[in-house]
């Protein structure tokens, strides 16, 4: 298995993500940083699961968990998680949806 890796922004979205919804509810804050930590396990042994997305150029791939999306790139060693942030964020709203 790939040695996991979380950039400084990655752990800074997810505690972002877990305080703002701590906030309403304990409980599914917890539950959402189990889901995201069992979402970077099962990339580090397929990483190939996610997706490739032109806008972030060759190298990234993304991974959504609930609403919110895993941004990571990786190699033969090792699975880097870039960001940790809500979908639309990520690649942005199109005008008309």
């Amino acid at each position: 298995m790939r040695k996991m890796v979380y950039f400084q922004t990655a752990r800074s979205d997810l505690e972002k993500i877990a305080a703002a919804t701590a906030e309403n509810n304990s409980i599914a804050a917890r539950d959402l940083v189990k889901a995201m930590d069992a979402a970077v396990e099962l990339l580090a042994k397929s990483p190939s699961i996610g997706r490739r997305r032109r806008e972030l150029g060759e190298l990234y791939r993304c991974h959504r968990v609930g609403r919110y999306v895993l941004v990571y790139r990786y190699d033969d060693q090792h699975l880097c998680i870039v960001r940790m942030v809500q979908g639309g964020r990520v690649f942005g709203r199109r005008s008309g949806r």
